[in-house]
């Protein structure tokens, strides 16, 4: 049998005169801990790393190139690279000669201490074909130093300098964690994890006050830097809502996923059961006012058309790692919602209640349609095909998790038609 190759180093035991390298008979899955075999120390597991592999490096780039082919010809930009040191190129230089001016990742910089970048040329393209990964050596149980906080800081800076109360735009491309300098969220040492929902709970991310500090003034600054306006209005008359005209018109889809950004925006600075129960009372507000029932009797709980599918999406809403946190770090959640909030209507809906369009026993994906018309379910071979599309006809039990949805709208409609509630 061919052995499996890995794409990353062997973890070894964490004590110095020992170095040995883990192998999967020595592990305790339970305590999530794994003993040395020759010395009896006890690891810790390091947490998931991010490394950016070659293909990745090679799609930014080809990416970046074309983005710069689509932009109007008097645009403006700049190119800042960091590892441990930060680069600022520069792209008017002599012809077939690149320059950068270097600085220290580990030390922040000033608005003062930085000058203008001369306009831009077509310098910039070469520039993006020639990137590498940070040519600096990482040593064996360290983590590779990214001096983000500092590159950052410059980027605002030469802002400030250059094309001060101008609109901009600063776009960041990440291998992994910042672990260098200002704005750092994890030491080097492989052996200490990143912060994960936890130690945010219980106040024990060490770096994580002064990196948010370090952010929050870059934000500032760079809010100051754009041209600002003072908006006033003022009201001064009533407006009368039918709720007959809301419930004709009522978008349940659009209204799900307005919901959904709410309650996402919410989860960055609340407690997630607290988010849960905000979205429980909005939902039953809801039922009270549109549905269709007989107090105290949840039997007589009806919604029109416009209403149906709408609980049903916020049952998965509430499952969704958008809200739910359990098992994903700090870095995947900020991830998943950056991604939803991003995303049009039907990819949201998507997102917070994935849709099986095919699927295969063995072999590429085809369509249920597909394989029905082809008379699979007719064979022997197929006979859990049949038993599959026999399945809704005969009632027969599917374990999915319309079960829990199914607890779930029982336990709404009490809610609903409660003369407590």
């Amino acid at each position: 049998m061919e052995a499996t190759r890995l794409v990353y180093e062997p973890v070894l035991c964490s004590r110095a005169t020992c170095r040995a390298v883990l192998n999967p008979l020595c592990v305790d899955y339970r305590a999530k801990l794994w003993a040395c075999n020759f010395c009896y120390q006890r690891n810790q597991f390091s947490t998931i790393e991010y490394v950016v592999q070659e293909e990745d490096l090679q799609a930014l780039k080809e990416s970046l190139q074309m983005s710069l082919s689509l932009l109007p010809p008097a645009s403006l930009v700049g190119l800042i690279t960091f590892g441990r040191m930060v680069q600022v190129h520069e792209l008017q230089g002599p012809e077939g000669i690149a320059k950068s001016y270097v600085f220290r990742g580990a030390k922040d910089l000033s608005a003062k201490q930085l000058q203008p970048v001369q306009k831009v040329d077509m310098t910039l393209t070469d520039l993006l074909g020639e990137l590498q990964r940070d040519p600096w050596p990482v040593t064996q149980g360290k983590r590779p130093l990214r001096s983000l906080g500092v590159a950052m800081s410059i980027a605002v800076g030469l802002l400030e300098c250059t094309f001060p109360n101008t609109g901009a735009r600063i776009m960041t491309f990440l291998g992994g964690p910042a672990t260098q300098g200002p704005g750092m969220v994890v030491g080097d040492e492989l052996k200490t994890p990143i912060r994960s929902w936890h130690d945010l709970e219980k106040d024990n991310a060490k770096f994580m006050k002064k990196a948010t500090k370090h952010y929050e003034a870059l934000a500032n600054r760079a809010c100051a830097n754009d041209v600002q306006g003072s908006f006033k209005m003022a009201f001064n008359a009533t407006l009368e809502v039918k709720i007959q005209s809301i419930a004709a018109s009522f978008d349940q889809e659009a209204a799900a996923i307005l919901m959904a950004r709410l309650a996402v925006y919410r989860a960055e600075t609340e407690e997630g059961p607290d988010v849960l129960r905000w979205l429980d009372r909005q939902l039953i507000r809801l039922c009270q006012k549109f549905g269709d029932y007989h107090k105290d009797d949840p039997n007589s709980f009806r919604f029109s058309e416009t209403f149906s599918l709408y609980p049903q999406f916020m049952f998965h809403l509430r499952r969704s790692p958008f809200l739910q946190v359990f098992n994903n770090s700090p870095d995947e959640s900020s991830y998943y919602r950056h991604q939803f909030n991003r995303q049009d209507l039907t990819q949201a809906l998507i997102m917070v209640q994935p849709v099986l369009y095919a699927y295969s026993f063995s072999g590429p994906p085809e369509t249920v349609a597909q394989w029905r018309k082809a008379g699979y379910q007719d064979l022997s071979e197929y006979e859990n095909f049949r038993h599959l599309l026999q399945a809704p006809e005969s009632g027969a039990p599917i374990l999915t998790d319309d079960v829990s949805l199914q607890v779930f709208m029982d336990h709404l409609k009490k809610l609903a038609v409660s003369s407590a509630a």
